[in-house]
């Protein structure tokens, strides 16, 4: 209430302000404070119960059937995400015997680069996409030099992966044309590029997306799957897109991320994920458990989890 004092005194000082102009201030004033004053001062649904209790039962069936509806949202998205079998294709961990390897088909034919986005301080994979003869173009905005400089066949770019080109990014589109030959997929993509992978792939278009041989990576932030809407929506959209070229081959929790909880369910916020283009190979039902014996723990302080409950 003081401004509104102060400034009302402060327009009576003032000589060219007639008598009823001052009145009309304050009456516009008062206008003011009742439009800013909140006509309650928790307008939530739990004061709304304390004001009128016959509310109480309509309003806790409408926020469980939404519960409900978010948890079948959510499953509905893990189930994608159900992993298949290549037919006549084994796996291979490729990479550090902890965080940074990665499991993969071991079927390297006709591929002749990679691109690994988002490096930080471990190549492993890249070195062992290296000795296979593979080309590795890094890149990594977040880092002045790769930890391997002496290796010819990695090729390092200090350039942040984007949806947009620039003078410090480049974008899948771009590479693609620069890397693809345009017949069999001829290329691998690792992934780890800290939540950017979900608006990198939902800005491909359907046939760029389908242009790599075998997809691997970090897919972070599924606690939004559950929190917000929005991010369950995108993440759907970009697994839809993924699934649609590429079966799940290999699923593993991150141990350094950590877990959320949603109507008493746990889910991993980040999980490695290996995707095989469906161009190149057949799948069918597989009763492999995840984790595996390929698998081990990110961070070995933490144990691996199991993940066969995701999709059931």
């Amino acid at each position: 209430m003081g401004w509104k004092r102060s400034l009302l005194t402060a327009a009576l000082k003032i000589p060219s302000i007639r008598e009823g102009t001052a009145r009309e201030l304050a009456a516009s004033l008062r206008v003011i404070a009742d439009v800013g004053q909140p006509l309650h001062q928790d307008p939530s649904g739990n004061e709304l119960i304390r004001r009128n209790p016959l509310l109480r039962k309509p309003l806790e069936k409408i926020g469980n059937d939404l519960v409900q509806e978010t948890l079948a949202e959510i499953k509905s998205g893990f189930r994608l995400l159900r992993p298949q079998a290549a037919t006549g294709t084994k796996k291979i961990r490729l990479g550090s015997a902890n965080d940074g390897g990665y499991v993969m088909l071991d079927d390297f034919l006709g591929v002749d680069s990679a691109l690994s986005l988002g490096i930080d301080k471990d190549v492993s994979w890249d070195v062992d996409m290296a000795k296979r003869g593979i080309v590795v173009y890094q890149f990594d905005h977040t880092v002045d030099s790769p930890p391997v400089t002496d290796n010819p066949r990695l090729v390092f770019a200090k350039k942040r992966i984007s949806t947009e080109t620039g003078p410090s990014t480049e974008t899948l589109p771009s590479l693609l044309k620069r890397y693809d030959k345009g017949t069999k997929p001829n290329i691998l993509l690792k992934i780890d590029i800290e939540c950017d992978e979900w608006a990198i792939f939902d800005e491909l278009c359907p046939e760029l997306i389908s242009r790599f041989a075998q997809i691997v990576g970090e897919f972070h932030f599924f606690e939004g799957f559950s929190a917000d809407p929005r991010c369950r929506r995108l993440i759907t959209r970009v697994l839809e897109k993924l699934t649609y070229s590429y079966a799940v081959v290999h699923i593993h929790a991150n141990s350094h991320g950590d877990f959320h909880t949603f109507n008493n369910m746990a889910f991993p916020n980040v999980l490695e994920l290996t995707f095989a283009n469906r161009r190149l190979y057949s799948f069918s039902e597989t009763d492999e458990k995840f984790p595996g014996i390929l698998d081990a723990p990110n961070d070995p302080r933490r144990p691996d989890v199991d993940l066969n409950t995701l999709w059931s």
